[in-house]
């Protein structure tokens, strides 16, 4: 990120300070409070979103160095990976971000580069280089939809509560790679994926157990969508509506021709 920094010309002295300051100050901006801050690189005077969200919004930090794990778990709710990482990376960006602080919901966001084909794994090999990575260390995934989902897992088990798939640079066909992710790769992980994910997901736990059947808890988005459902016509869920009892009518008698 700083050789992109520099790149525009704004380049900091001390990136991890720069990262405290927005992200404590755009914390309380998202919550709905009003902002005054005199710091080495935010100043802000009497700061408050005019429209502010209704829910509160998860503050996802992107890092790699142990310092800036340390403070993504000390100030964000998630973290985002760089690319081209190794099961064993992730594990340990997410040791390192629980020891700064990291809670129990504490989300981290990996990248998996992946490629199918007959020379799936030399394209794979060629981009890692791109991202920083040697080709040998375990990385990405090539092959089947097999091959693809056991990487999305491998990541899963490391710490990873989301997983990107990202195409190879040289991606021939990006919209049937999509579509192999999608039809192939998609139910394995959804078959095998399901029992591996429960002891990572407290909220769908505690779902599970206070509800019956894991269905979600009633947040106040739910409680809107259910009444702006109501306020569409919902189908009416009493008892359905009865015939008065007693004889028919006389029918009218069809007119003669």
């Amino acid at each position: 990120v700083q050789e992109w920094m520099g790149q525009a010309g704004v380049r900091v002295a001390s990136p991890l300070t720069l990262l405290r300051e927005h992200a404590t100050a755009l914390r309380s901006l998202l919550a709905g409070e009003e902002v005054t801050t005199d710091g080495r690189y935010v100043t802000l005077d009497a700061v408050r979103l005019d429209w502010p969200p209704t829910e509160p919004v998860p503050l996802w930090l992107g890092g790699f160095g142990p310092r800036t794990l340390a403070l993504a778990g000390e100030l964000g709710d998630g973290l985002i990976l760089t690319n081209a990482l190794t099961p064993e990376d992730v594990r340990g960006a997410e040791a390192v971000a629980r020891e700064g602080g990291a809670g129990p919901e504490f989300d981290v966001h990996a990248t998996l580069i992946a490629a199918t084909g007959p020379d799936a794994q030399a394209r794979v090999d060629r981009e890692l280089p791109v991202w920083g990575a040697e080709p040998g260390r375990g990385i990405g995934a090539a092959g089947d939809a097999q091959a693809v989902a056991a990487g999305v897992l491998a990541l899963a088990e490391a710490g990873a509560t989301a997983v990107a798939v990202q195409p190879t640079a040289d991606e021939p066909d990006v919209e049937a790679f999509v579509r192999f992710l999608g039809h192939e790769v998609a139910p394995l992980l959804s078959s095998r994926g399901r029992a591996r994910c429960r002891p990572r997901c407290p909220r769908r736990r505690a779902a599970a157990a206070g509800r019956g059947r894991g269905r979600p808890p009633r947040t106040p988005a739910r409680r809107r969508r259910r009444r702006a459902r109501d306020g569409r016509g919902r189908r009416w869920s009493g008892p359905s509506p009865r015939r008065p009892r007693g004889p028919r009518p006389p029918r009218a008698p069809a007119p003669r021709s």
